[in-house]
């Protein structure tokens, strides 16, 4: 497996998201080696899982009403990844989604979210008197995927919507009961979400690769460039600002516009 010989800690919301960083640059380090380390920057996320030996399948998944799951992991016969049917039509107009999504559920496997927890302070973070192979709920109004701002946006408004209704519903209607209760107890913690979401970012755009980018000199005080440098790896311009954000590279000015941070910063962070 790929991800054979990697020191990963046992699950817990205590993982700095350095540690999840080197653990997703040494999986695309792996991949690359798999390749022949070939110049290529992009990740193909379905290669990727058959060097984890984690299988896909794609299916039609139930989704409580409000809520979104597009894929999810279960560690069922070695692994697996199942795909959301129901969102076929979107996955193949926007790829890169897809593709994070992917890098998503494996973060899951490589950083072992599904096993049990070691400490008996961390079992109350995991749902309760949930198996294992349980699937698990992202809560639509958790930031995932490389959408943009205005589709997390009308995501949040969606769910609000729901959960309104359902509450006032709920004095009365059991069934309203039932599916306020099945979207919070199914929604993954968001620790394990936001660890997730890092490994797929890292994973995708591994520093040692950007730092190589970098050195070619980018003209970070537009969103251009920032594009065009999303597009070398195939990611999403979301992605990629959010990696330079939190890499210090770039910062957003109250203009809502980029600029560079000094070089310092990027010094230490590079070197």
């Amino acid at each position: 497996m790929l991800s054979d010989g990697l020191d990963v800690p046992a699950p817990s919301q205590f993982v700095s998201h350095e540690v999840v960083d080197e653990i997703a640059t040494r999986c695309n380090q792996a991949y690359r080696a798999e390749n022949n380390n070939k110049p290529n920057y992009v990740v193909d996320m379905d290669r990727f899982l058959d060097l984890l030996e984690v299988s896909t399948l794609c299916e039609e998944i139930e989704e409580p009403e409000g809520a979104t799951l597009l894929a999810c992991y279960t560690p069922d016969d070695g692994g697996l990844v199942t795909i959301n049917r129901t969102h076929e039509e979107f996955f193949k107009s926007r790829p890169d989604v897809y593709a994070a999504c992917l890098g998503h559920e494996a973060g899951h496997c490589v950083l072992r979210h599904l096993e049990q927890p070691v400490s008996e302070d961390e079992a109350p973070l995991l749902i309760e008197d949930s198996p294992p192979q349980q699937r698990l709920l992202h809560k639509s109004t958790w930031y995932q995927y490389g959408l943009s701002q205005a589709e997390v946006r009308e995501l949040k408004e969606k769910e609000q919507r729901l959960s309104e209704r359902l509450l006032r519903k709920a004095l009365v209607s059991e069934r309203a009961r039932d599916t306020l209760e099945q979207m919070r107890n199914r929604s993954e913690p968001l620790w394990m979400f936001r660890q997730a979401e890092h490994f797929s970012l890292c994973l995708r755009i591994p520093r040692d690769r950007l730092t190589d980018m970098l050195e070619e000199g980018w003209d970070f005080t537009r969103w251009g460039p920032i594009y065009r440098l999303a597009d070398r790896f195939r990611v999403s311009g979301t992605m990629m600002r959010v990696r330079l954000e939190k890499l210090g590279v770039i910062e957003i000015g109250e203009d809502g516009k980029p600029r560079p941070k000094p070089k310092s910063v990027q010094r230490d962070l590079f070197h």
